[in-house]
């Protein structure tokens, strides 16, 4: 009997530790994974090897997943460390410019994080930060209270903020320390097919990721790519291949 397959499964990620929660790589887009080995080749005057043997091992694959999961970050990179709350990006909020004080107060001042920067809405202009005493085609802004000043030449002035706030309890920051060269995180690799009631499926003991791309386009998902080799898990146990057939 042939056995093919169709598709691609799932593949879910067991980090190391006691009691570790599986972590699936969602939207499972890719999945491919390569074995290779060096030659050594037995040579002497004439044009073809003598003899061949093999040297060093070595097992890699790639993934590419549609789903953003702070989890994978933190168990793929070394130094990453998950917290609750995140810092969210306001792309484009809108207020007419007021009479004096000449000031707007964005929505989210009370945990205003970073200006990025004040579109004037009615002249099409960018305009330019300043310490204090703005005048006409300029902005100050207090980043502790989210107060944006203008010149009192630009009163009715519809203007277009652009910002970040943090959000305590909204999403996961993963921040990424610079440690010391050494260990990678270590995980776990299964992933597994049926089609036509046949299985088709793959076990990594120790797995490492020295790559993870984040890809983002104009008018298409954001997707993550992940590069993964497989190592001795200390037992002697590398990689098992699992087939109905």
């Amino acid at each position: 009997m042939t056995q093919i397959n169709f598709g691609l499964g799932i593949a879910a990620m067991i980090p190391a530790g006691s009691n570790p929660t599986p972590i699936q790589f969602g939207i499972l887009q890719d999945l491919s994974f390569d074995i290779s080995y060096t030659e050594k080749e037995l040579r002497g005057s004439k044009m073809f090897a003598f003899d061949k043997a093999r040297s060093g091992g070595k097992i890699t694959g790639k993934a590419k997943i549609g789903n953003i999961n702070g989890a994978i970050y933190t168990n793929l990179i070394s130094g990453a460390t998950q917290s609750t709350g995140s810092k969210i990006v306001v792309p484009s909020e809108t207020a007419v410019v007021p009479t004096t004080p000449f000031i707007i107060t964005v929505a989210n001042g009370a945990t205003f994080d970073t200006d990025l920067g004040v579109i004037d809405n009615t002249t099409g202009l960018s305009l330019v930060r300043v310490a204090a005493a703005p005048t006409t085609g300029q902005y100050a802004v207090n980043t502790t209270t989210g107060a944006y000043t203008f010149a009192a030449a630009d009163v009715g002035h519809s203007m277009i903020f652009t910002y970040t706030y943090t959000a305590a309890a909204v999403g996961k920051t993963v921040s990424i320390t610079n440690t010391l060269m050494g260990a990678a995180p270590t995980f776990l690799l299964i992933c597994g097919n049926t089609y036509k009631n046949k299985y088709n499926g793959m076990k990594i003991y120790a797995a490492t990721s020295n790559k993870l791309a984040i890809g983002m386009k104009a008018e298409d998902y954001t997707a993550w790519d992940i590069d993964i080799s497989a190592m001795d898990d200390g037992t002697g146990k590398v990689f098992d291949l699992y087939t109905t057939e």
